[in-house]
């Protein structure tokens, strides 16, 4: 993948023109492809085809790659209602990948709403208390930081 994703992409079509199945593990590396050559389009379409297309349920790590691919594309709003939306509970692995598109998008609110799940999964790690930490002091919120 790296740097390939087109390429990867090829592989995929030429996989399903020889009529080879894909299954879990093969639809995360698609849709990482997707996210790592920000194909926006693509990734929305493999992900929508998963179940329609290969009968494949989406799991935890086929949403992970949605949340990156739109959160990598700076379409916060709409990874976040993917979230809200999944059929399971986030896991750090999303919020991580949402709080991470917030520090590249510097959208604040949405920041906060990441390391607030993050913190929700339990004191796992101080990983997303210093990333609030650091929303609110670049939001000069001082008195609301840990």
């Amino acid at each position: 993948m790296h740097g390939h994703g087109k390429n990867a992409l090829c592989y995929f079509s030429e996989m399903n023109e020889s009529q080879v199945s894909p299954d879990k593990v093969t639809m995360v590396r698609v849709l990482s492809a997707c996210a790592h050559g920000r194909l926006l389009e693509q990734g929305q379409g493999y992900f929508q085809s998963m179940e329609k297309v290969f009968g494949l349920v989406p799991k935890i790590e086929q949403y992970g790659c949605m949340v990156d691919l739109l959160g990598r594309m700076d379409y916060l709003k709409e990874a976040y209602d993917l979230i809200m939306g999944m059929p399971m509970e986030a896991n750090e692995i999303i919020w991580g990948s949402f709080l991470s598109a917030y520090r590249v998008y510097n959208n604040v609110e949405l920041g906060e709403v990441a390391a607030k799940g993050m913190l929700e999964l339990g004191p796992r790690d101080t990983w997303d208390r210093v990333m609030l930490s650091n929303i609110y002091a670049e939001e000069a919120k001082y008195d609301r930081s840990m």
